[in-house]
């Protein structure tokens, strides 16, 4: 019974996660939430562009007040530009997934999870090992539904909040909002193609990729195991994405230049 419900499970996840984990940006509910957050990040644009103005008049910098013209023409266009640029990246992200699988295993997303070789679970002699890999398969594919879900919620919301993110170009006290939500966008788009890699690996592992070409006693635990351990990490694909989109890393900020002297 546990051996049917992970293999069953493993189908399921896959039969879906194409058509779930699609994003429409285009939606009139997203649109109304976005024309409200826009016309929030037009008035802290326009807050910070006078921080970011009084403060170089302070420091007498005029270097300060071209940044906040430049921050300026950036929050109220480059901020339309940026969600057209996610829609197409999100569809070609789709679309690129669906290409490499054709391409490596000659099926589609949905056929992927069918060659984890994991529906022979149930046909394994010992009634603990059933019981211990179907569990493990349960949960990972809880991980992975999950981690696909909050990805999907994130870009969402990521989305709606581009023009306030775009807004901090406007000063230098938020000047990296825009850098962090580029990563992270980044990364929560390309979490789903590195998903897909990761079983794809996963997949060509099983089927021999790196293993002993002799079959013995052990070899069906040994895919059981490696297929269970694959599905599992494909749960934490978004937060590698996240790591490997963070280039810059912990960057200093760069100190101003001194006032300069009356």
């Amino acid at each position: 019974w546990f051996g049917k419900a992970a293999g069953q499970a493993t189908s399921w996840l896959w039969a879906q996660i194409g058509s779930a984990t699609a994003i429409n940006l285009d939606s009139p509910q997203l649109r109304t939430d976005l024309l409200a957050t826009g016309a929030i990040a037009l008035t802290l644009t326009l807050a910070l562009f006078l921080v970011q103005v009084i403060t170089s008049v302070l420091r007498r910098e005029p270097a300060g007040l071209a940044r906040a013209a430049k921050g300026l023409v950036i929050a109220l266009v480059m901020s339309v530009f940026a969600f057209s640029v996610t829609k197409i990246l999100l569809g070609a992200v789709d679309q690129l997934s669906e290409g490499v699988v054709g391409y490596t295993m000659g099926t589609d997303i949905a056929g992927l999870g069918n060659r984890l070789a994991l529906g022979s679970l149930e046909s394994v002699a010992n009634p603990g090992l059933v019981l211990i890999f179907s569990l493990v398969v349960l949960a990972s594919v809880a991980v992975v539904w999950g981690a696909m879900m909050i990805r999907k919620m994130l870009v969402i919301i990521a989305a709606v909040l581009t023009p306030l993110a775009f807004s901090g170009a406007t000063a230098d006290i938020t000047r990296g909002w825009v850098r962090k939500w580029i990563e992270f966008m980044a990364a929560m788009i390309a979490s789903k193609l590195l998903l897909v890699i990761i079983f794809m690996i996963g997949v060509s592992v099983i089927e021999g990729a790196g293993m002993s070409a002799q079959p013995g006693p052990g070899q069906q635990l040994t895919q059981l195991a490696t297929g269970s351990l694959i599905l599992l990490m494909g749960g934490f694909a978004p937060w590698a994405a996240i790591k490997m989109f963070n280039f810059p890393g912990h960057v200093m900020p760069t100190p101003l230049p001194p006032a300069a002297q009356p």
